[in-house]
């Protein structure tokens, strides 16, 4: 159960993230059916509390070292979009909710339609996301008031891996 305790439930929502915003709304009119310029949902991870901007900037600074992939920078709404070489895109939200009402989550996106070789690399990307993640969720040495973000479930992590489309060796 890798997941720390940051904050009581009930109005823990509120209380948890980060002051201010920095958080991307869901848009319920965006459809998310897969078609082109449109989202599709490939991984969502709930969260207990976030700092939304040191996530994010973490997250930033993370997709500048993957391999066949680069960053087209943040949008208004406070989400990185990352391009793959083909030209498929991922979009990877902060949610301030993540539709539940029970807190924020952090969301990655398909963009459009996406061939076979996209989907295998923006798993292998994500997959690598989530290793960083446990690595710093699992870190001895950062205290739980200094936690870029907390898990509201201990098997999150595991539970995003599961759903994407290819798994790890």
């Amino acid at each position: 159960s890798g997941a720390r305790v940051g904050a009581s439930r009930g109005g823990a929502a509120a209380a948890s993230m980060e002051a201010g915003s920095g958080f991307a709304k869901r848009d319920p009119a965006s459809g998310r059916q897969g078609t082109a310029g449109q989202e599709n949902a490939v991984m969502s991870l709930p969260l207990k509390s976030v700092k939304s901007g040191a996530l994010r900037m973490f997250m930033g600074f993370w997709l500048f070292g993957q391999k066949g992939w680069s960053s087209i920078g943040e949008s208004k709404d406070g989400s990185l979009t990352a391009l793959y070489a083909d030209g498929g895109q991922l979009r990877i939200s902060i949610l301030e909710d993540d539709g539940t009402g029970e807190g924020p989550a952090l969301e990655a996106a398909r963009v459009g339609d996406a061939g076979l070789v996209y989907q295998l690399q923006e798993a292998i990307l994500l997959h690598s996301l989530i290793d960083e993640l446990e690595e710093i969720m699992l870190d001895p040495s950062i205290a739980d008031d200094k936690r870029v973000f907390t898990l509201r479930d201990g098997s999150g992590l595991r539970d995003a891996r599961a759903k994407l489309a290819a798994r790890p060796a």
